[in-house]
């Protein structure tokens, strides 16, 4: 498998891994029981000659999303004392334990689709997270700590786009929302920087949403150009899920 580069293999139970797979993988991403198994696989798959860089922020993250629901629908789950979490695990195993009738089942596809108001996937700008610049040895090139004066520090731009008090302020009176949040720890987000010989941190710019919560990365842009997240791994840590009514 000469073309095969990367390979992420969660969720198997695999105790090893023949060696000719190993040979040409620039990044092997999986569980292996036996911290030294992993060192080990990691190292084999390691190409000496492969001076890829990565930029990624881990830590502390959540996908939040909100979007408007009919009041009617809000009074009905009020008045049946219908728990959104409860609503959440019905619709994401399509199970009806919480018998919902159709025109109320506003969120029989998922919750998550529930976001005509926001839908912002990231991790937080707090001094608990790091942004990093990593080779594919998993050596760190460049790191800082990822609450906005250390960003800042680093000549990092940081730009607000959305916010939960300004969108509240545009809704009307009485308008009811639903907010999600699934929080995640992990790596929340990974690119494979092209091209780019001398990195410089004064090249970045984070957007971010701004929730009562705190601040969430919302996109990262390296000189002008937008980058992809394409291989974040994260864990669940919780979620909520709650009404907001317009006031």
């Amino acid at each position: 498998m000469k073309n095969l580069k990367l390979i992420s293999i969660y969720g198997n139970p695999l105790k090893n891994i023949s060696k000719p797979v190993l040979n040409y993988l620039q990044s092997l991403d999986m569980h292996i029981e036996g911290l030294d198994q992993l060192k080990y696989l990691h190292s084999e798959a390691s190409n000496e000659n492969d001076t890829s860089t990565f930029l990624q922020v881990n830590g502390y993250g959540v996908e939040t999303f909100a979007g408007t629901v009919e009041a009617a629908t809000y009074q009905y789950f009020k008045d049946n004392d219908i728990d959104l979490e409860d609503y959440s695990n019905d619709a994401e195993w399509g199970d009806d334990n919480c018998q919902v009738p159709e025109e109320h089942n506003f969120g029989g596809g998922g919750l998550y689709e529930v976001d005509n108001l926001w839908h912002v996937n990231g991790a937080y700008l707090t001094k608990d997270n790091q942004i990093e610049l990593v080779s594919s040895s998993e050596d760190i090139i460049w790191s800082s700590n990822c609450d906005t004066e250390s960003l800042e520090s680093q000549g990092i731009k940081l730009i607000c786009v959305s916010s939960q008090e300004d969108i509240f302020d545009s809704l009307d009176l009485k308008t009811v929302v639903m907010i999600g949040k699934i929080f995640q720890k992990g790596c929340t987000f990974e690119h494979q920087l092209q091209d780019i010989e001398d990195f410089d941190p004064k090249f970045l710019t984070i957007y971010y949403h701004e929730d009562e919560s705190g601040s969430i990365i919302k996109k990262i842009e390296y000189n002008g150009t937008e980058l992809e997240n394409g291989d974040s791994s994260t864990s669940g840590s919780g979620a909520e899920y709650y009404w907001e009514v317009i006031e």
